[in-house]
């Protein structure tokens, strides 16, 4: 809940060694562990504890929508209370939340739990998630705060074998978000 958050600014020099492109990305460096079924943040036990901001039912009310994209609001009651209360996790279920306030859980040292907005079977083809999901992971990894990720919710059968293909040919160009460590993971992932 204390992090180190640095700015690693990314230049592009032409031959000439005039600027053809430049980033400033947040970089944080942090080791999200789980060892014998319990987490571990920089070696440290790990209790996330928190809130889950329920994206799609902000958006149903006028107010909701207005507030949904405020950043002093959003700082002020969804970060800021769970920090109060002792907490040090977000939840962004059912969706992908404005890059600003995941900016936002970076600063404030937030782990964030991130979620593909598909739920219930919502029928995806494999093309389209290896599509879809890699956008959804590139911004992932340019955020330390995002530690645990939910590509799908309450999904089964056959659309929950699709996820697991896509995931399975998309991660090896990723760095592992969490180690496992004595933990075994199921084989058949029915």
């Amino acid at each position: 809940s204390d992090p180190n958050l640095y700015k690693l600014r990314l230049t592009i020099l032409d031959k000439k060694g005039r600027v053809t492109d430049q980033s400033v990305i947040s970089l944080g460096i942090k080791s999200f562990e789980v060892i014998d079924k319990h987490f571990y943040l920089n070696g440290q036990p790990c209790f996330p504890k928190g809130a889950t901001v329920v994206w799609h039912r902000w958006m149903r009310t006028e107010e909701g929508r207005e507030l949904g994209y405020d950043t002093a609001w959003f700082t002020k009651n969804i970060i800021q209370r769970t920090r109060d209360l002792g907490g040090n996790y977000i939840r962004f279920h059912l969706g992908v939340p404005p890059e600003r306030f995941l900016d936002l859980c970076d600063r404030y040292g937030m782990i964030v739990q991130y979620e593909w907005s598909f739920f219930h079977g919502a029928p995806a083809s494999l093309e389209s998630l290896l599509e879809q999901y890699r956008n959804w992971l590139d911004m992932a990894m340019c955020h330390p705060s995002v530690s645990l990720f939910h590509p799908y919710n309450e999904t089964e059968g056959e659309q929950l074998k699709t996820v697991w293909e896509a995931l399975s040919q998309m991660v090896v160009d990723y760095p592992p978000p969490v180690s496992y460590t004595h933990l075994t993971l199921p084989t058949n992932r029915e």
